[in-house]
């Protein structure tokens, strides 16, 4: 009550514009512009940087544009509806924009309805927007008669009677800015709450029925970068390796190795790396002169001075066996080392990887309390417990340069279980969380 005096008569001009653009545009078409308003003061703000006159305003008006859209897009006033081949032709293609982003191998069958029966997909839009327009955000997910260990398996789905439920990729199309926009509004929660409540409806366990979240590490493996992780003690060879993914191979490692093998065939590993510090770092290999084809696996049986590999299209796996000549070279040492630096990381780092993820994602954030990575906030903020770490759970180009494949799954437990344990996170933070692994 003392305060009140001060308390402004009027809205700010940013409300006062935000609300003009919506009376003027109508609300269909108002709420996007609104959003694409905040997109931009977003991004301006981010150009700018905080630490300037510009910067600072336009924080303060991010922060009022956030009050109002914050009363706008109030869980009551957002539907959730699923997606399926009959939806309009905008809302399938937001749908499979976001499986593209957590999987490309899967993008283009969760839109022609490839992906088997138990492919479940759902979107998020306000009341008031168009329901053929593209929506807001998109969730993913599948029916399985276990839980996954891989994005692949997650992805496909299990065709045998299901008992669970796996979320697999939850994003926004891509409208520039628009998941910026959205931050903070808590459209995400609103979305995987209620898909995760109607796939316990139909799985027939309202209350029981196991849900879980599959969700990448993104800023892992620039994590490990920024820490050095791979002069940690005790790493011994397995840090070298771990430099060599880490760091595309450094310049002591050739991007590529041609050799004639036992056979007189020509093959030709050569390791392609994209720009920047997490470029995709993709390994192909041509045979006898055939077209290059993207190595997926790859083993070296030193014994028996052999390479054996799994490509695509296909997968097909094959076997060159090497010279004597060859290995004496060195050029089976050089493969491994091509491997290494396209992600494909041997089974001995497994531990020490799998330990560097965990206190990645167990980092605090500004406050002291919640966790700094923000799928592990979004998830434990819903009231999910930590359910495991995966071990080359996703090995696109993506998932190996952004998190060396290692993806991290959560489990819901049940409206009241999770209203609790959203409670106690946003309390106590990392210190209230629960971890079931």
């Amino acid at each position: 009550a003392l305060l009140d005096p001060f308390t402004p008569a009027t809205p700010s001009s940013s409300e006062v514009m935000l609300r003009r653009v919506v009376s003027g545009l109508g609300a269909a078409d108002g709420l996007a512009a609104a959003l694409a308003l905040r997109a931009a003061v977003r991004h301006a703000a981010v150009e700018v940087g905080p630490h300037s006159s510009a910067g600072f305003a336009l924080d303060r008006m991010d922060r009022r544009m956030f009050g109002v859209l914050g009363l706008w897009f109030d869980p009551g006033l957002l539907c959730v509806r699923a997606v399926t081949a009959s939806s309009p032709p905008e809302v399938l293609k937001a749908a499979g924009e976001v499986a593209r982003q957590a999987s490309s191998a899967h993008g283009a069958a969760a839109v022609e309805g490839a992906l088997g029966p138990q492919h479940r997909c759902f979107a998020v839009s306000h009341a008031q927007m168009d329901p053929s327009a593209p929506p807001l955000l998109v969730v993913h997910a599948s029916l399985l008669g276990r839980l996954p260990s891989t994005l692949h398996e997650a992805a496909l789905g299990d065709a045998a009677a299901p008992q669970a439920a796996c979320l697999w990729a939850l994003g926004a199309p891509e409208t520039p800015g628009l998941a910026g926009a959205l931050r903070g509004l808590g459209v995400g929660q609103v979305l995987r709450r209620e898909a995760t409540r109607m796939l316990r409806e139909e799985l027939g366990a309202e209350h029981g029925a196991a849900v879980t979240a599959l969700a990448p590490l993104r800023g892992f493996a620039s994590w490990l970068r920024a820490t050095r992780a791979w002069e940690r003690p005790g790493l011994g060879e397995a840090g070298e390796t771990l430099r060599r993914a880490l760091l595309a191979g450094g310049r002591e490692v050739q991007r590529e190795v041609s050799f004639v093998d036992a056979d007189g065939d020509t093959v030709a590993f050569r390791l392609r790396v994209d720009e920047g510090e997490e470029g995709e770092r993709v390994l192909e290999v041509e045979v006898g002169g055939g077209p290059p084809r993207r190595v997926l696996k790859l083993v070296v049986a030193s014994e028996a001075r052999a390479v054996r590999f799994l490509m695509e299209p296909g997968p097909e796996a094959m076997q060159v066996n090497m010279s004597p000549e060859a290995v004496d070279s060195g050029e089976l040492t050089r493969v491994t080392h091509l491997a290494e630096a396209a992600g494909m990381l041997p089974a001995e780092l497994r531990e020490p990887v799998l330990k560097f993820a965990y206190e990645f994602i167990t980092r605090r954030g500004a406050d002291g309390a919640r966790s700094a990575e923000p799928a592990v906030h979004f998830h434990m903020s819903g009231g999910a417990a930590l359910h495991a770490l995966h071990w080359r759970a996703d090995e696109s180009p993506a998932g190996l340069a952004e998190a060396l494949g290692v993806m991290a799954s959560f489990a819901y437990r049940g409206p009241e279980v999770e209203g609790e344990a959203a409670g106690a996170y946003a309390a106590r933070g990392l210190d209230a969380a629960t971890f079931t692994m």
